[in-house]
């Protein structure tokens, strides 16, 4: 077999080679498309004939599709590929080679079987597959919440079968329920989602919470009653598959305690015996309440404490009186005692005391104290007080006690006399304190008491200068000595000529003390000048001797020759002069000797030249005096021989040579002297746009000095326009004519506005704008907005307003504040929960008014550039015209009958930017008269004019441009567009970009306001940094506050502080850091677990990952004042790519912001009266009071607050509401601007509105509602003509349900079952049917017409004569399996509607339909049976529950009829038919 395809192929080789060969080249066409399909691109160079080839061997051919081109026939293709399962054929890899494939037996080719090699060496088409010949599907996918009706274990199924999914019981369907097995061997894809059903909100209890939110099949809730409360009903409903909850709302009852009665000789007040009520228990004159006087009934049902009771008063006995007594034998109530001392004894306390109601007596037994003897004081001391040998004191009278000398104290210094005795102190010897150490030495002590010893010696290189021995005496150690430095002898006094310098701090120094020559010093020796060092250059003084490092021995300083190539002398003299030898001096050509210098003979002086050398100079020119109208550069005063100065003249000055430049010779310049003579600039002729110039002149013409050209435009008002050139500029304004709109866009007013057919996300809409020149459109005023409308038809349009820079801060995408107009929708802008929805668009819905959104969607959008209108039309007698004067608008014209107070009008009302004067006005922006009583209108004055200087002081800047990643600070404070403050002269502002660890600045970082203009036009950007340097505490990410207005971020020094070198871009290398230039172990942490830490400990250099991406960390614990300085992230690979920051430690505090009236405050500090930086305090008021001003301040990092604390003021307040009856109130506060919502029970609605707001007026904004009893009804749905209503009425009661189903050929898309709910709303959308898809086709399945009408699905066409056609049934076993479950009214289930009308067929047996069951479960619905609701048109005529459109033929009976006649009478023929019950019943 394998030789006989071997024979085939290469037949077929040999006959494609003779074809091709033979192939008249005449009729080789080239085709483009054919060349792409086959994936060639067609390089070659066409031809007609061989000589149109370069190259020898090259020749014209017909290289296929390429058609005839310049190939190279001898060139060859590479060997073509071998498929796997498979094998290739070829018979030459040179041009035209032809290679042919096959594949394995059980495997097909997937491809072309033929490839040619072309004349650019490769073959044509890619190379072929083979694959598996499969004719079978798989394993169905699994559909969450559904199944399919194939059999659960079956793992093939044929190509073309089809499988039906159907959604589990308490789950609807939402699209395409079929898959098919494809020719492919693929199951197509499923398009089916079970969505659970709703059951809606189960409600809420007082007192009372619910635990569970969804509301969906199978969820469950739980209620639960606050403390104090009982449940009454079941605590746990769950949603059914029928959307209903299970069960009823529960309620909570308040706990009951037990009546308590009155207690005997006392009396009970309360009577409510609720929970937390509190009941009180008093007793009669003369007893006292035993337990509990007051009891709290609790969450449980008990009462707290124990039983009261009232029991006769006794104070019993009182304390004993020590050294005393009292007198009397009565303890009952109010019966009275005296108290008494002995002789000799002091009474201290009450005399009497009395028993009160309380049963205690109304005052303690007093004391009794004896007296104290004076005798002698403790060893080594003495009474410091006035007191004698024997004297007697009182109790409490106290004396002093003091020790001599040299001892201490030991116990109080004023001892008390109590009751009789006194308790003195001690005094024992002082101890000393710690000896002090003593520099250079050492020191050792046997202790620290009175008489130890210490003793002392000195290190190397000291000496003692003292006792070496001292004592300690009565606290004080007697001598100290000190370790005095042995000094080295200066080496300049030993060794002759020698020049020492002392090493200090890493650098040698001339200057120093001899004193400084002690143990461990330095020194470098060198020689004086004309000597030389022999011997070694380093010494180091040890214990007073000078130890030398290199060789042996004390170094020496030899005199030195004197060079003789560094001395021009009569004879050549190349070799050094040596010492004493002379010479003869004399300059080089173009030389000479200094003034007052002369040759003379040198002599050779230990190196040096005696006497000095004299000095050769060049001769130099002096600089020209200043001329006229220029000057000479550079700026010298004097220029030597063969320098070069040039003459730089003024504008419109020229030198009156062709050069300006001069040279100096020899104390002379070249040539005479040149200057500056008046030659103005012309001016050259701008492209006229919508315009043309009149006379012979053309755009890039010259105009000279003080002439005018004359010009006309296209638009406007037609007459003749003037330019006049002065000095190289034009004097008024240049040649310009108004430009059209681009194309695509629109004019109005003063702009050109394009509305965009595409969607794009906001920023993608911004640079799709800015790609035209032109910015998402501003809207500034209503006739724009009015404009826009008119011109919309889509649902929304982004226009160029955001505030993702600061929540609330509005900002056009041009960095222009939002401004006073705006067309916000109502209850716009709401941002959402999370305050996310940062950019606007233009609703609809709305009429096109604003609303925000999240900007990742995805909106239609409007861009808008300004056109520049110059007008010219002002030639009016008093008015002048200067450079760049220009009106913007259309009606900004001024007529020469206008007075001046209407000028002055009109310019405050019309004119669109500040109107000069010598006297700047930013709220009226009035027209004032000129200098020459003339008015300036729109242009700018003389720079020379009287007031030029005042105006251009008193104009402010513009405020800066800001946007989402440039922040700019003024006087310390971040700059908000809607709040800017006026720039004046000489006001300074900074920028930095607002993640320095991300972005890098571009322009200028500090600019200053000066003459209304911002010094540097070079506005500051930020470009995002391939490399990004992250800061992190222990706690997360912090950056926004800790950077200063210059871009440095600052550290407070405690805690844990991390800097992370992010992930570098792909084949970017490591990552390496650097502190101030320095790399920080660059190269010795590389992977994960490794770390390298600091001498200290203290900062430690890891590897991090974060997901599946590496970063570099520094870890700072903590971080102190000396890790200040310079951090650069850079890729070990590629060094130019890095970022770097500055970090500062620094401890920053701020002062305590104080609580003002009426207000709270929470947030604390480690500190008292102050807060260190990133602390923050929130604020806020009483109740009854209103916030004003910022309620979260934060500590900066400057050590100032982020602003002033808030004040509170009083609120003002609104009536308590009334409840309606039957229904509840939502909200607790009745102060201004506060809500209250109401709602009703269920069976009830709300009559008045839903929520109503306390106006500021002390008033509600509405009236109260009310809850009537819900005697409503909800209306029919409406549906389309493919949807069956299985139960239509015109109105339903709430809590009616209705099912939906679809005609046959159709599938339901939607909810199927929809509930009547209280607010008389259905529970969802109407479903939808769409007609069922062929896939196989991607069209609906064509239903063929039998007779005079369409077959049903329970049943078939057949024949029953030549020319008749008629639907008949078909036997139940033959529909197919799975679908929805129905249910007859007699409570029979079928497993779908086919098979319960298909046994609705059957003789003797009648099942109409009832309705479409979901659990499974059919129970006998007698009145639907009675009314007939369930018929319905089922298509073509026929009735779902009767038997119209479907007949067995009498006259020749099928053999399908023939069986179900003899099935008729046997239960068998529903054994396949209906679903099993629980019970396992048919």
């Amino acid at each position: 077999m394998a030789v006989q395809l071997e024979i085939l192929v290469w037949a077929l080789l040999s006959f494609y080679g003779y074809t091709i060969m033979a192939d008249n080249e005449s009729l080789c066409v080239p085709s483009a498309a054919a060349a792409t399909a086959e994936g060639r691109s067609c390089s070659r160079k066409r031809c007609t004939v061989d000589s149109d080839c370069r190259g020898r061997n090259k020749r014209c051919l017909c290289d296929g599709p390429c058609g005839m081109s310049c190939v190279n026939p001898n060139g060859t293709c590479r060997e073509p590929e071998i498929p796997t399962n498979g094998a290739v054929l070829f018979d030459r890899l040179s041009f035209h080679g032809l290679a042919v494939y096959s594949c394995d037996d059980g495997y097909v080719l997937s491809g072309q079987a033929q490839r040619q090699c072309t004349g650019d060496r490769e073959w044509t088409w890619h190379t072929p597959e083979c694959t598996r010949n499969v004719t079978t599907c798989g394993e169905p996918p699994d559909v969450d919440h559904a199944m399919y009706d194939g059999e659960r274990h079956r793992t093939a199924f044929n190509v073309g079968e089809r499988l039906l999914y159907r959604c589990n019981s308490g789950f609807f369907r939402i699209g395409q329920p079929y898959i098919r097995c494809g020719e492919n061997a693929q199951w197509s894809s499923v398009q089916l989602t079970c969505k659970a059903r709703s059951c809606g909100n189960p409600g809420e209890i007082t007192n009372g919470r619910r635990d569970g939110l969804l509301f969906t099949y199978p969820n469950r809730v739980q209620y639960r009653c606050n403390s104090g409360y009982t449940l009454v009903g079941r605590p746990i409903r769950v949603c059914l598959s029928t959307q209903q909850w299970s069960g009823s709302l529960p309620r909570c009852q308040p706990v009951s305690c037990p009546v308590l009665e009155h207690p005997e000789n006392g009396h009970r007040f309360g009577t409510d015996v609720t929970y937390n009520k509190v009941v009180k228990f008093t007793c009669s004159t003369g007893y006292i309440v035993r337990g509990s006087a007051e009891r709290t009934c609790g969450a449980d049902g008990t009462w707290s404490g124990e039983e009261a009771s009232c029991a006769v008063i006794n104070c019993g006995e009182p304390d004993p009186v020590w050294n005393g007594f009292w007198e009397g034998s009565d303890y009952g109530h109010r019966a009275e005692i005296s108290f008494s001392c002995r002789r000799g004894f002091l009474h201290v306390g009450a005399t009497s005391a009395v028993c009160q109601d309380d049963e205690t007596w109304s005052s303690p037994s007093p004391h009794c104290f004896g007296k104290c003897e004076i005798k002698q004081p403790p060893s080594n001391g003495y009474f410091s007080s006035r007191v004698y040998y024997g004297q007697q004191l009182v109790h409490g009278d106290t004396v002093e006690v003091a020790c001599n000398t040299g001892y201490r104290l030991e116990g109080a210094r004023l001892v008390p006399c109590d009751n009789g005795t006194f308790a003195l102190p001690s005094c024992n010897p002082r101890p000393c304190d710690d000896i002090p150490d003593i520099v250079h030495g050492e020191v050792d002590v046997t202790g620290l008491a009175h008489g130890s010893l210490a003793t002392f010696r000195c290190v190397r290189g000291f000496r003692l200068d003292g006792a070496p021995q001292t004592r300690c005496y009565l606290g004080t150690w007697k001598t100290l000595p000190s370790c005095k430095p042995i000094l080295c002898p200066p080496l300049d006094e030993i060794v002759n000529d020698a020049q020492i310098r002392l090493l200090r701090d890493s650098s040698y120094e001339s200057f120093f003390q001899k004193d400084d020559l002690t143990q461990g010093a330095e020194v470098l020796i060198s020689c004086a000048p004309g000597t030389t060092l022999q011997g070694p250059r380093k010494a180091e003084c040890d214990n007073g001797q000078w130890v030398y490092r290199e060789g042996q021995g004390q170094p020496v300083c030899s005199p030195d020759p004197c060079p003789g190539n560094g001395v021009n002398t009569q004879n050549d003299h190349p070799d050094d002069v040596g010492h004493g030898e002379r010479v003869t001096f004399q300059c080089a050509e173009g030389f000479e000797v200094a003034p007052g210098q002369t040759q003379t003979t040198l002599t050779c002086e230990r190196g040096r030249w005696m006497p000095q050398s004299p000095t050769c100079t060049e001769a130099w020119c002096p600089l020209p005096k200043k001329t006229d109208h220029g000057a000479f550069r550079p700026e010298v005063q004097f220029v030597a021989s063969g320098g070069d100065i040039e003459l730089v003249c003024d504008d419109n000055y020229k030198p009156s040579q062709q050069s300006g430049k001069i040279r100096c010779h020899q104390g002379t310049w070249s040539t005479h002297l040149p200057s500056c003579l008046y030659h103005p600039e012309p001016c050259i002729l701008p492209g006229l746009q919508h315009g043309t110039y009149i006379g012979n002149i053309q755009a890039g013409n010259q105009l000279g000095h003080q002439e005018t050209v004359n010009y006309r435009c296209s638009q406007g008002p037609g007459q003749v326009m003037t330019s006049r050139c002065f000095e190289g500029n034009w004097r008024s304004h240049p040649p310009h004519c108004t430009q059209d709109c681009k194309a695509g866009y629109t004019f109005f007013h003063d702009g050109c506005y394009k509305i965009s057919s595409d969607v794009k996300t906001h920023r993608e809409s911004r640079d799709s704008c800015r790609r035209d020149g032109a910015e998402l459109v501003a809207v500034r005023n209503r006739a724009v907005h009015d404009f826009l409308v008119g011109r919309l038809h889509a649902a929304q349009y982004w226009i160029g307003l955001r505030d993702s820079a600061q929540e609330g801060s509005w900002l056009y995408s041009d960095g222009s504040p939002l401004g006073s107009f705006n067309m916000w929708g109502s209850g716009q802008p709401d941002g959402n929960w999370f305050g996310d929805e940062d950019c606007v668009a233009m609703h609809k819905t709305d009429a096109y008014k604003w609303h925000d959104f999240y900007c990742h969607y995805k909106r239609r959008y409007i861009c808008q550039y300004h056109v520049t209108i110059l007008r010219d039309d002002l030639d009016l007698n008093g008015f002048e015209k200067f450079s760049d004067a220009a009106l913007l608008g259309h009606n900004n014209v001024i007529h020469q009958d206008t007075k001046v107070e209407e000028c002055a009008n009109q310019c405050r009302r019309e004119v669109k930017f500040n109107c000069l004067s010598f006297d700047y006005n930013e709220a009226d922006r009035v027209c004032q008269l000129s200098s020459e009583n003339r008015w300036t209108v729109g242009g700018d004055f003389e720079r020379n004019a009287v007031g030029w200087d005042h105006y251009e002081r008193s104009v402010p800047c513009e405020p800066p441009i800001i946007n989402s990643e440039v922040v700019s600070f003024f006087r310390g404070k971040e700059i908000q567009m809607n709040t800017a403050p006026q720039f004046v002269q000489n006001d300074m502002i900074v920028s930095r970009c607002f993640d320095i660890g991300k972005y890098t600045l571009r322009g200028s970082v500090v600019r200053t306001c000066l003459n209304g203009r911002w010094n540097d036009t070079d506005h500051p950007s930020c470009d995002e940094s391939p490399v990004r340097i992250g800061f992190r505490t222990s706690r997360g990410q912090f950056f926004v506050r800790n950077q200063t207005e210059h871009g440095h971020f600052v550290v407070y020094p405690a805690g844990v502080f991390y800097l992370d070198c992010d992930p570098l871009p792909a084949n970017y290398g490591y990552q390496v850091f650097q502190k101030d230039g320095q790399d920080v172990y660059p190269h010795i942490v590389r992977r994960i677990g490794e770390e390298y830490r600091d001498d200290s400990g203290r900062i430690k250099l890891v590897w991090s990952r974060r997901g599946r991406q590496y970063y570099r960390r520094l870890i700072f614990n903590p971080p102190q004042l000396q890790d200040t300085g310079i951090y650069t992230c850079y890729s070990d690979k590629y060094p130019q790519v890095s970022h770097s920051v500055r970090i500062n430690i620094q401890e920053v505090t701020c002062q305590d912001p104080g609580i003002p009236a009426y207000s709270r405050r929470s947030g604390s500090s480690y500190y008292v009266n102050k807060f260190i930086m990133n602390e923050h305090v929130t604020y806020s008021c009483q109740e009854g009071f209103r916030l004003q001003g910022v309620p979260n301040l934060w500590c900066r990092w400057d050590g100032t607050w982020s602003d002033n604390p808030p004040t509170c003021a009083a609120m003002v307040s609104c009536p308590v509401p009334s409840v309606p009856d039957n229904g509840e109130m939502r909200g607790q506060t009745f102060f201004a601007n506060s809500t209250v919502s109401f709602s009703c029970e269920p069976g009830f609605i709300l009559n008045g509105p839903k929520q109503i707001t306390c106006l500021t007026s002390g008033h509600w904004s509405d009236s109260f509602p009310t809850c009537d009893v819900l005697n409503y009804e909800c209306p029919a749905p409406e549906h389309s003509e493919n949807v069956v209503n299985t139960r239509p009425k015109a109105t339903y009661n709430v809590g009616d349900t209705i099912t939906f189903q679809c005609k046959p050929n159709f599938v339901l898309t939607g909810e199927e079952i929809l509930r009547c709910m209280a607010d008389l709303t259905w529970s969802a959308d109407v479903p939808e049917c769409h007609a069922e898809i062929d896939e196989s086709s991607s069209r609906p399945r064509p239903r063929t017409l039998c007779g005079d009408r369409v077959c049903n699905e329970w049943e078939k066409c057949v024949n029953t004569t030549s020319s008749h056609r008629r639907c008949i049934c078909i036997r139940p076993q033959d529909c197919p399996r799975g679908g929805m479950r129905v249910c007859s009214k007699d409570g029979t289930v079928f497993e779908n509607q086919c098979r319960l009308m298909a046994a609705d067929c059957l003789p003797n047996y009648s099942f109409e339909f009832s309705h479409i069951t979901e659990d499974g479960e059919c129970t006998v619905d007698e009145t639907q049976g009675a009314s007939g609701d369930a018929s319905f048109s089922a298509g073509g005529g026929a009735h779902l529950g009767g038997r119209a459109g479907a007949a067995f033929d009498p006259v020749q009976p099928t053999p399908a009829d023939e069986e179900l006649t003899t099935l008729s009478g046997s239960e068998e023929i529903f054994s396949d038919l209906r679903i099993p019950d629980t019970n396992g019943q048919r």
